[in-house]
């Protein structure tokens, strides 16, 4: 029989009692790491529901919106932007599975066409200083399809013939004394500046005002031959009717009783009614002096602050800046929403134009007239 010297036996009882708490910590560290996996696992299993789920509603809601698209559109366009809200919300989160992209990549192609929602592509439409070396838009208006741009800089004022881009300039610094803002109407240009509103035209300048006027206070408008000033710090529009080549003096235009408060409106534009914006986005309308209920839904996100508004008597729509999300917003006139448009050049800019029978968007950056096409109409 194999005999073990009592020396062996307790250096083997030694050994076992050194390595069993290395070989415990080993074990320990083996649990820790299988239940940190285990739970990694588990979480990753848990958010993979949770985005399926959000996806699985999604597309839900994109394939329901097509469905709905000719019966209810309004349905369907709050469908899709629900959808594509969704999405969004995903991949910003860092969802970028192929399922997620692949169904983000269809609601693009969708937006346009269930929801009106378009990306824009801006083009120059006109250098203006091929009209004259050094020339910078500052302000723009429309009427029957020619742009007028105002370049304060060098108080200079062209028109723009937008079917065939002829281009004209109207007046110097001779006849526009300082002014600061441009209205048209019909073939007849007006400006207003600190000591008044004149027409600009063959004959000369003729004065509209003679007391002095704000850039900061005052905007203006033309409609049918008059001139309508409107006063922040007086709360009042006031409306000059044209007499001939002259203008009679100023009438209060709101009906008695009618006092509203306008020292935070940013923008107007005059279709027959006044289409008033102010800081807060909201649009207040007027009718011979009297204010009408307009209420604008359909529109997400919402409109939270005054940029510019546009419609003519030739226009069906009225379009608004909204540069704090760089689109401009179509609406019908009873407030529907109608279409966006969706581009980061709009959040630099100030003021827009449309000539829907030309199909066009235009507004002013530095030297050149920009351009995006309208799909909507």
């Amino acid at each position: 029989r194999l005999r073990v010297s009592p020396e062996l036996m307790e250096k083997g009882r030694s050994r076992r009692v050194l390595y069993a708490p290395i070989v415990g910590l080993a074990l320990l560290l083996m649990l820790s790491v299988s239940v940190w996996f285990g739970v990694r696992r588990s979480a990753k299993l848990r958010r993979a529901a949770e985005y399926a789920q959000v996806l699985e509603v999604a597309r839900h809601n994109l394939d329901e919106a097509r469905n709905l698209s000719a019966l209810n559109p309004g349905r369907s366009k709050e469908l899709v932007l629900g959808a594509k809200k969704s999405v969004d919300e995903l991949t910003s989160s860092g969802r970028m599975e192929p399922p997620v992209l692949e169904l983000k990549s269809e609601i693009e192609k969708g937006l346009s066409e269930i929801a009106g929602v378009y990306k824009s592509s801006p083009q120059v439409y006109l250098n203006l200083r091929l009209i004259r070396e050094g020339f910078v838009g500052s302000k723009i208006d429309i009427s029957n399809g020619v742009v007028q741009v105002l370049d304060m800089e060098h108080n200079r004022l062209a028109a723009l013939e937008v079917s065939t881009k002829k281009t004209e300039l109207l007046a110097g610094k001779d006849d526009l004394f300082n002014a600061f803002s441009v209205s048209a109407y019909s073939n007849r240009s007006f400006v207003m500046a600190i000591d008044g509103v004149r027409e600009v035209g063959d004959e000369g300048v003729l004065q509209g005002k003679s007391d002095e006027w704000d850039a900061n206070r005052s905007l203006f408008s033309v409609f049918a031959g008059n001139i309508y000033v409107l006063d922040k710090q007086n709360n009042m529009i006031y409306r000059y009717p044209g007499n001939r080549r002259s203008f009679l003096p100023a009438q209060d235009w709101f009906a008695p009783g009618i006092e509203p408060i306008l020292a935070d409106i940013v923008s107007l534009a005059i279709d027959g009614k006044v289409w008033l914006q102010d800081v807060s986005g909201r649009i207040r309308v007027f009718e011979r002096g009297v204010p009408q209920s307009f209420n604008v839904t359909g529109v997400d996100p919402e409109i939270s602050t005054g940029g510019d508004i546009f419609t003519d008597e030739e226009s069906m729509y009225l379009y608004i800046l909204d540069k704090t999300n760089n689109r401009v917003i179509v609406l019908n006139k009873s407030g529907e929403y109608v279409a966006q448009y969706e581009d980061s050049d709009f959040s630099g800019i100030s003021e827009i134009v449309v000539s829907e029978v030309n199909r066009a968007l235009l507004y002013l950056k530095g030297s050149n007239l920009m351009h995006v096409p309208l799909k909507h109409i």
